[in-house]
């Protein structure tokens, strides 16, 4: 069993085990057929102990005080949340697609192929570089929350 280190959005993730790593925007499946249908998909699934991490790397966040100070600014915000909400509701969609045997699964790790998801729990993980202002993180994670609903 190798290790996987993942270098996204200036950060560096890992080392994680290869088998329990699926990065979704290298896979061949997201690539042709995925990619043309305007699937978007998170950087990688990380599957540790009981949770399964979708986790979505920026490099930057929009202040959501700005996005009242004008139209604009406001729309950028929302283009910002949707977006990731999108990645993220994409990404467990095709991890499903394939746990669900509809998609190819032969790039699947090992410790992925899970076939009882009742003892995991689904993260939804945004990491902001350099993003310490916990109030904005504390506001772009409520408002996320309420979109992945959708």
């Amino acid at each position: 069993m190798g290790e996987l280190t993942i270098h996204e959005s200036g950060m560096i993730f890992g080392p994680f085990a290869d088998s329990c790593v699926f990065q979704l925007e290298k896979s061949a499946l997201y690539k042709g057929e995925f990619r043309q249908e305007s699937i978007k998909t998170c950087e990688f699934v990380l599957q540790k102990d009981n949770k399964i991490y979708f986790i979505e790397a920026k490099e930057s966040c929009p202040n959501d005080h700005n996005a009242s100070s004008s139209d604009e600014k406001r729309k950028k915000y929302n283009e910002y949340i949707q977006d990731i909400s999108q990645k993220m509701r994409d990404s467990l969609n095709m991890y499903m697609s394939i746990l669900l045997g509809c998609n190819d699964s032969s790039e699947l790790p090992r410790d992925m192929h899970l076939s009882d998801l009742s003892e995991y729990a689904i993260r939804f993980v945004l990491v902001v570089k350099n993003e310490c202002r916990k109030e904005l993180v504390r506001t772009v994670s409520s408002n996320f929350s309420g979109k992945t609903e959708e």
